[in-house]
């Protein structure tokens, strides 16, 4: 992962979708390369995973939910709602009943640690 090249211009979700997004994009392209022009337009393409794909997903999110697990559980619930259940800051706030302040600073909190998390993954 190009941890280095993470912008907080952009929130950690949307730099994790736009990783996995471009990790497809150059799957497909791999997969249409080794494929005959015939095969390329014989048939609609199938919406239905490979299991290559079925493969990487779930080798994806398994790699997710190990530093998910290694995170404060405070931090754990944060990232869960927001990246994953996708609630707003203001719904996690009133969920939780939290002030909407903490709210954003832990999930700013979180965030740092999964990345921390990740970097160190990468480097074992």
């Amino acid at each position: 992962i190009n941890l280095h090249r993470y912008s907080t211009a952009y929130t950690f979700g949307q730099w994790v979708y736009t990783i996995a997004r471009n990790t497809f994009i150059d799957f497909v392209r791999r997969r249409q390369d080794d494929l005959s022009i015939d095969e390329r337009f014989s048939s609609p393409p199938s919406t239905t995973p490979t299991p290559e794909e079925s493969v990487i997903s779930m080798q994806q999110r398994t790699q997710i939910e190990h530093y998910l697990e290694r995170l404060a559980p405070r931090y754990r619930t944060l990232i869960v709602m927001r990246f994953f259940d996708e609630y707003s800051y203001e719904e996690i706030a009133a969920n939780l009943k939290l002030p909407l302040g903490t709210v954003k600073t832990q999930i700013h909190r979180a965030r740092e640690q999964m990345c921390r998390l990740i970097t160190e993954g990468e480097k074992n």
